[in-house]
């Protein structure tokens, strides 16, 4: 409740910093295991990517708002079943973090109300209703954006796409290469 009235006033302060993500998702993984395992499910971290990605954000910011997309995806899915986490580069200044499950999914009804404050889909599930309303004020505050996508019966998808550094030698390796080869000739 702190964070949404400091998020409601406009007081709700950044520490800015360089955040791997590949990092803080394993972290949040670690963080929910016990909770999936209860339910015998599986979460794995998916994309095709041979270097760390990093992004400038407040890590125990980005690290709420994964930490509870994560969750909501353990409580709202089957057992034995699944979710992914997977990180997309969309371009050299964007990523993309998906957290994907094959859950119960939310009607089309209730997906235009889910990020509103204080609304439940389910209020068997506990909660306060602003979990998904605090997340999406903290990606804009990252200057990013959050969309939903679901199907009620078959899964939630939830895609987080925040900027990054246009040059960050960590994510624009490339980019140095090139500037070096051509300063050579």
């Amino acid at each position: 409740m702190l964070d949404f009235s400091k998020l409601q006033q406009n007081e709700m302060k950044l520490v800015i910093g360089r955040v791997k993500l590949q990092d803080l998702l394993k972290e949040i993984m670690l963080n929910v295991w016990a909770k999936a395992e209860k339910k015998q499910i599986q979460i794995k971290l998916d994309g095709q990517i041979d270097k760390p990605i990093t992004v400038i954000g407040d890590a125990n910011r980005l690290k709420q708002v994964f930490l509870n997309l994560v969750d909501n995806a353990i409580k709202f899915s089957h057992e034995n079943s699944w979710i992914h986490l997977v990180i997309n580069p969309l371009s050299a200044d964007q990523v993309q973090v998906e957290v994907v499950d094959s859950g119960i999914g939310i009607s089309e009804e209730n997906l235009n109300r889910v990020r509103d404050r204080f609304f439940q889909v389910n209020h068997q599930g506990g909660g306060t209703g602003l979990g998904l309303a605090i997340s999406q004020q903290l990606v804009e505050l990252h200057h990013g954006q959050m969309d939903i996508r679901s199907e009620l019966g078959v899964g939630t998808t939830v895609s987080v796409t925040l900027p990054m550094p246009v040059h960050d030698p960590e994510n624009r390796d490339e980019e140095v290469e090139q500037i070096n080869s051509e300063d050579q000739n």
